[in-house]
């Protein structure tokens, strides 16, 4: 599944010949290895949140209610986002103390470890990566018995329309989506007067 993403990243460069987007030197041909695909998400211009913060507003929330105990659980692979949301978090547990993270578990990977742990020892909290996530924890904890907030407190990150959706209700780090999407048309519109930007 990993390799497929690799390739899916790379066949849509292609396709769409995000070559003028690259930054410097970089091409497709130097996209020889999976590695590099992070290195060049990361050279494209952006207009995301600060991802560290949103762990860290997280990780004060579940302190404030008092949690001592929580897993981290994000999807297949560890991108930047979520390696900042993690190292956000992390950053609210070392600065308040008083709560410490218990396991770190990727979906797909993990799931049926997690169930098992999960069955006789649940933390007092799951932050997740997404609502995305966080709607499947809320899934699979419900499989296993389990019910959200009475066993266990599950967050996300994101505030999308399913945040709404699931039972009960996420709660959730809320992207300001508006302000992403003007700020992403002004960088598009600055980057097609001024190439070279």
């Amino acid at each position: 599944a990993v390799n497929n993403v690799y390739d899916t990243v790379v066949e849509l460069i292609r396709k769409f010949h995000y070559q003028e987007v690259l930054a410097g030197d970089t091409s497709i041909e130097g996209i020889s290895k999976r590695e590099n695909v992070q290195e060049l998400v990361d050279s494209i211009q952006q207009a995301v949140i600060d991802n560290r913060e949103a762990g860290m507003l997280v990780g004060q929330h579940l302190l404030d209610l008092g949690v001592k105990s929580v897993s981290f659980v994000g999807w297949l692979e560890m991108c930047c986002n979520v390696k900042h949301r993690l190292s956000g978090l992390l950053s609210a547990i070392a600065h308040k103390r008083g709560m410490r993270l218990v396991n770190t578990y990727m979906l797909q990977h993990d799931e049926a470890d997690m169930l098992k742990k999960w069955k006789t020892h649940l933390p007092d909290a799951i932050a997740c990566s997404s609502d995305l996530v966080a709607a499947h924890v809320l899934s699979l904890l419900r499989k296993i018995g389990k019910r959200c907030p009475d066993d266990v407190l599950v967050t996300g990150v994101n505030g999308v329309d399913l945040a709404t959706l699931v039972s009960p209700p996420l709660t959730t780090v809320r992207q300001p989506c508006e302000a992403i999407a003007r700020t992403a048309l002004k960088m598009l519109l600055e980057r097609i007067s001024s190439p070279s930007l």
